[in-house]
């Protein structure tokens, strides 16, 4: 199997990207580990401990389900500060390689996406929010529940000739070129011992940390 662009979880970021994508008319294939939109997939987080020093468990803080973890949170968002891109001289490897203005254009893009105002962030005393001497006054706007899921069913209504989804099939890791110097694709594994590999020209990981961590792990010595 083949495809050009090879997107991996169907979170935020992973419809983001399959969004962006689809918009410039790319064809795009995102693979979810989940077989619905719950999150009852068979042994979602085998292997990892949910016995940690954890407000919620990994089971009630990790969704495997069509658009990911956005279904249990409603996705509080704010702007990055200025100061968020500097390099503290305490901290080792701290600091952005870009300011913030170079994502000023993307931020307008994913307001659109999920449905929000950049003036409640960017101007909160021009929707009737008073600052208070000395405090900065920061707001949270909350995307719209299952917004994201949503999109899903416009990509496979609106982008039909361009978009497939494959439902079910869990990253195990990734495939190398012979020297070792490109990625040329990804091996999945579903819950009945089925395996299939797809080649691709470009994979994105949009797995969120603890997945993302492991794969990684895993293919690469």
């Amino acid at each position: 199997m083949f495809c050009k662009n090879l997107i991996v979880g169907s979170g935020p970021a992973g419809i983001a990207v399959s969004y962006s994508l689809l918009e410039q008319t790319e064809s795009v294939t995102l693979v979810e580990a989940a077989l619905d939109s719950s999150n009852s997939h068979p042994n979602s987080f085998q292997g990892f401990s949910d016995k940690l020093s954890l407000t919620a468990g990994l089971s009630r803080s990790r969704s495997r389900s069509l658009g990911g973890t956005s279904n249990l949170w409603g996705g509080g968002c704010c702007e990055l500060d200025e100061e968020d891109f500097y390099m503290r001289s305490w901290i080792p490897n701290s600091g952005w390689p870009f300011k913030k203005a170079e994502l000023l254009a993307h931020y307008d893009t994913i307001y659109n996406l999920l449905g929000l105002s950049p003036q409640t962030n960017r101007n909160p005393a021009a929707i009737g929010h008073s600052e208070l001497p000395g405090l900065e006054l920061v707001v949270l706007q909350y995307t719209p529940h299952k917004l994201l899921k949503d999109y899903i069913s416009k990509f496979q209504s609106s982008y039909s000739a361009n978009f497939s989804l494959l439902k079910g099939f869990t990253l195990v890791d990734i495939s190398l070129s012979d020297d070792q110097k490109r990625v040329v694709g990804a091996n999945f594994i579903n819950h009945r011992k089925k395996y299939i590999s797809i080649e691709c020209e470009n994979l994105v990981l949009c797995l969120g940390c603890i997945e993302s961590t492991r794969i990684l792990l895993n293919s690469f010595d």
